[in-house]
């Protein structure tokens, strides 16, 4: 299914979005609309940014991208998750949410944040959590440093072999992998301006 922006100056956004994010609801009680659109990854509103400054370098606020698409950054996660980023946009019609894939950390197999995978369908799968590791190593040869990504299959190797019940790979290694430009990139490639 394709997704669209209409191209609108920053300060009519705002204008759109204020309702939404200056009522004492926000995040907790989103449109439907809202809520599908971000219903794919399973995480908490527990603690929650979109001012200036965000968590773990996720882009936070209101951002204005290269293609004219205002949004704004929303960074979210429980205490015991890694937390994630979604965008916030005005399709012509109503805000939409966004979750993207590039350059946010997210438990792909699972589709959770990263410290609840055992509320996915596939439980506490070791097997399903060792993949989506790997997956977020593969994907993050297209932004990381080179460096960073071999470090990371090294210690994930050593993970699988260690077998505990105690792991703790997310913030060691999953925080080089987040990318502001890879987010960036992600959004405009998935949505595009209304024809």
């Amino acid at each position: 299914m394709s997704r669209y922006f209409k191209p609108i100056n920053l300060a009519e956004f705002k204008k759109k979005i204020n309702p939404l994010v200056e009522g004492e609801d926000f995040p907790y009680s989103l449109p439907p609309v809202i809520e599908k659109d971000l219903n794919k990854v399973n995480f908490a509103f527990e603690n929650y940014e979109y001012g200036d400054s965000g968590f773990c370098d996720y882009p936070c606020g209101y951002k204005v991208l290269s293609n004219g698409m205002p949004c704004l950054f929303v960074n979210s996660g429980g205490d015991w998750e890694y937390p994630i980023c979604f965008a916030l946009y005005f399709d012509g019609t109503q805000i939409r949410g966004y979750i993207p894939q590039k350059g946010n950390m997210w438990s792909r197999k699972c589709k959770t944040a990263f410290g609840s995978e055992g509320e996915s369908n596939l439980g506490d799968d070791k097997d399903a959590m060792f993949a989506s590791y790997e997956q977020i190593i593969d994907e993050a040869k297209e932004w990381a440093k080179a460096e960073d990504v071999e470090k990371a299959k090294v210690a994930l190797k050593a993970e699988k072999i260690r077998d505990s019940d105690y792991f703790d790979f997310d913030n060691k290694y999953i925080d080089k992998f987040v990318s502001e430009k890879a987010i960036f990139e992600d959004i405009m490639s998935r949505i595009k301006e209304k024809p």
